[in-house]
């Protein structure tokens, strides 16, 4: 993880920090599929809240399965991936000049 840089590898806050990141972005998958739900008018229920939370990516693709069927589903599904396929290069060039900042070889 990027926290690498600032906080040991395999110490109890490396694995707090790796917890809360898991949190978040299952709280930020959530708010993408509660708003999206909202305007398809099929709203969420509290226990599939709860698994977003939980299971994150994995439970994104079954909301874009549940909400859109198999074909406009699976294309979603493939729309997201190539989205964060994008995203990898800014993502390495961010982790290389935080290493290059702190000294991190």
């Amino acid at each position: 993880a990027a926290s690498v840089v600032v906080i040991p590898e395999g110490s109890a806050l490396d694995r707090l920090a790796d917890l809360a990141s898991i949190f978040v972005y299952g709280v930020l998958i959530l708010a993408w599929c509660h708003y999206d739900s909202l305007e398809r008018g099929r709203p969420l229920g509290s226990g599939y809240r709860f698994l977003i939370v939980i299971f994150g990516v994995l439970a994104l693709f079954v909301y874009l399965l549940r909400s859109r069927g198999l074909v406009r589903g699976l294309r979603a599904i493939g729309l997201a991936l190539l989205f964060a396929l994008a995203l990898l290069p800014g993502a390495v060039v961010a982790m290389l000049v935080t290493a290059l900042a702190f000294g991190v070889e």
